[in-house]
């Protein structure tokens, strides 16, 4: 499937940006089909957490719902001006969920803000 991204990347503002170094593994990592079974919506009701944040260009908060949406005990939290990566462990506003969810307690808030990010001229 990594690749088939890569295709989509004519068409998009960061071009093949995204992408590096995956595009040019193609021929070290040869294109498969894995068929419809990999495709097909985990179904699992162990508790899960999933941090998403607001601003990741390759996976847009209504992905992390969908994958929620077929786990039973999932809590999606969606982290305000977080980028596709973040620091998880190190961003102290996330410490408190973190905590709360390896400890077996709910999670209670659907959002999180870390610092704006900054820029530089």
């Amino acid at each position: 499937w990594v690749l088939k991204i890569c295709c989509h990347a004519a068409g998009s503002m960061p071009g093949n940006g995204m992408n590096f170094p995956v595009m040019d593994l193609k021929a070290a990592w040869p294109d498969a089909d894995l068929g419809d079974v990999y495709r097909k919506p985990v179904r699992s009701s162990v508790p899960a957490l999933i941090l998403v944040g607001d601003l990741g260009a390759r996976t847009p908060v209504e992905n992390a719902r969908e994958v929620a949406a077929s786990l039973a005990g999932a809590k999606v939290v969606i982290v305000e001006n977080g980028a596709h990566e973040f620091d998880l462990f190190g961003e102290r506003a996330l410490q408190p969920l973190l905590r709360d969810f390896l400890g077996g307690r709910p999670v209670a808030v659907d959002r999180v803000s870390l610092p704006a990010i900054a820029f530089q001229r």
